[in-house]
This record gives structure tokens, sequence and C-alpha cells, in this order.
């Protein structure tokens, strides 16, 4: 969703602790249900919510502890290496984060509650709406405080707010879906294109796909 995934797991602590209170909230079951489908089993291709959570974790996690393992996860993956309990464990002590994610108990404790893949999608749906709901109340508070602080500086302002708002919008999403169904306009020579039907509007054009 117009994402940038942070590098490391170190560079994105920073972000997800400047953000929200150092204690860890109260364990939410859909977000425990994510990061333990995926530390057990982590699929060769993430569905596209569980994707945009674990790219924004650890701070599109409240519970902190899950957000710093999904980060783990990310990094391990984006390396093409194995993901499970041992390696993101390495990962973690390697980073010294061991602590910040639970303890060793708290990590290794996390399978048992593994779902299905279809199962973490849809608790990646609630979990996604929250944080894009804790983020945007964030973005526009600052706001406000810089602008207070420094009103001559509104441009730059509102350029920081567009570019936060865009990072955790769906519009990427629905330039990909048109590029698919554009693509697949394709013709054979000789014969006559199908009718076209509209199914929706983008920025004022009519999209249409073969009837």
């Amino acid at each position: 969703a117009g994402t940038n995934c942070p590098d490391t797991l170190e560079s994105t602590m920073s972000v997800a602790k400047s953000s929200r209170p150092a204690s860890s909230s109260p364990l939410d079951p859909k977000e425990r249900t994510i990061v333990a489908t995926l530390l057990a089993d982590y699929p060769i291709q993430l569905p596209p919510l569980c994707s945009k959570v674990l790219c924004h974790a650890p701070e599109s996690f409240e519970d902190l502890r899950l957000g710093t393992i999904a980060a783990a996860i990310r990094e391990l993956a984006a390396e093409a290496k194995p993901v499970g309990l041992l390696t993101i464990r390495q990962r973690l002590e390697a980073q010294h984060q061991l602590s910040a994610a639970g303890n060793a108990l708290f990590l290794e404790a996390l399978p048992n509650d593994a779902g299905t893949l279809g199962i973490a999608e849809c608790e990646a749906e609630d979990v996604w709406r929250a944080f894009t709901e804790r983020r945007a109340r964030t973005v526009f508070a600052d706001a406000q405080a810089a602008l207070e602080s420094k009103p001559d500086a509104l441009p730059s302002i509102l350029e920081g707010v567009r570019a936060a708002i865009e990072d955790i919008s769906d519009k990427d999403d629905q330039r990909i879906e048109v590029a698919k169904l554009l693509s697949c306009r394709r013709f054979k020579p000789g014969v006559s294109p199908p009718q076209i039907r509209p199914i929706y509007t983008l920025a004022g054009h009519v999209i249409a796909t073969p009837g």
C-alpha cells in the first residue's frame, strides 16, 4: 500500500518507541495469531493484509513484543533466510532485542497459537485498520503541534502529512488492480474486441473491463 519497508529491526524500533508508551499493551489475540502463524509456517507468498502489517512492524502492532518479532520475521524473509523459532531467536539475540520481544519463553510459546493463513489474513484486516487509525491520529496531532509552533512551515507540514497518509493508504493497491485489468484487455488479431462495461471510476476516469 505505497509502503517502503524499513531496512532493519533496529531502525524500526526507534520509530515505534517514539510513538508509543514504553510499556507493552495487553496482548491482542488477533496480533498474536498473525505472528504465531507466520512464525510456525512462513508462506511462500504472503496474502496482502498480512504483508501490509508485516511491512509496518513493529509500529503496526499494539503489543511491541509481537511487533518486534514480526519485524525480525520480515527481515529474515527479505534476506531469503529460513523463518522459524531458532532463526528468529538468533536474529533477536544478535540485535539485542530478545528482551523487547518478551524473552525466550514468550517467543517459544507463540507457535502454539498458530492458525491457518486464511485466519491470519482475516485477523490482519482488523489489525491493519486499527494501525491506520492510530497512525492517522498521530500524524494529524503532530501536524497541529508543528503548525502551532511554526506557522510559516505550513507547506512542509502539509507535505509531511501527505507522505505519511499515502504510506498507509490503498492508492497503490488500486493502481495495481487497474494495471491488471487493463493488461487483460488483449484481443486476438482479426477478432472484434468484446464489449466493455464500466466497473468503477478512478480520478474521474471510467475503468472498464471486457464484458
